[in-house]
């Protein structure tokens, strides 16, 4: 696989609307459950079987696996949490502009955009599997940006 292939498999615009469908999510610690819901239901829109890994209250977890025979072990690791919006956004936090190749909203950056890269490179190995070997780990996990109960509950 080529950067070249990949990129005519996913768009811009693709990547930039899944990033805007998780930046519209407010998801301070202790409130990631929704986002994380609607991580797995893509991903489950997608083909694959993602789990759901209880941490603390309604904070989940969002593990998937695209296993393809012996081979190396890729894991792709995001959080969903943001830190608080703090005075001086301009126009909503939860509402992503898109300004030439960049993308404003609370957490698009750390790491939104970062999740659906992952998402979206779980989805692009699943349905492509000619050309690789291996298992490929996808997960998304909660409160990185207070005690990463999520990462110390995945390990």
């Amino acid at each position: 696989m080529t950067h070249d292939w990949l990129a005519d498999v996913v768009s811009d615009d693709e990547a930039a609307a899944l990033t805007s469908e998780l930046v519209a999510f407010r998801s301070y610690p202790g409130e990631e459950g929704p986002v994380q819901r609607h991580v797995a239901a893509w991903l489950a829109s997608a083909g694959l079987e993602p789990e759901l890994q209880a941490t603390a209250g309604d904070r989940p977890n969002v593990i998937a696996r695209v296993e393809n025979g012996d081979g190396p072990v890729l894991l792709l690791n995001g959080h969903t949490d943001t830190v608080l919006a703090v005075a001086g956004w301009d126009g909503d936090p939860w509402t992503t502009r898109r300004e030439g190749d960049r993308l404003y909203g609370l957490g698009a950056v750390d790491m939104k955009s970062g999740v659906a890269a992952a998402m979206l490179a779980t989805r692009v190995l699943a349905q492509h599997r000619e050309g690789w070997r291996g298992t490929v780990i996808f997960t998304s996990v909660v409160d990185e940006e207070a005690y990463s109960l999520g990462a110390h509950a995945l390990i």
